[in-house]
């Protein structure tokens, strides 16, 4: 039963990052720093743009 909740919940952050990932992709560059202000990410403009 645990190695299947493990295995459930790899999955899910998996899921998970590879959404935000596709999400940046299709982002324009206001968007995302946009985003990254709104998540508290500090400094808009020293993130990255694309992944």
């Amino acid at each position: 039963m645990l190695n299947k909740i493990g295995a459930v919940r790899a999955k899910l952050r998996y899921v998970h990052l590879a959404t935000h990932l596709k999400t940046l992709a299709v982002m324009s560059n206001r968007q995302i720093d946009d985003y990254n202000r709104l998540r508290g990410y500090g400094d808009a403009a020293a993130t990255p743009k694309k992944h």
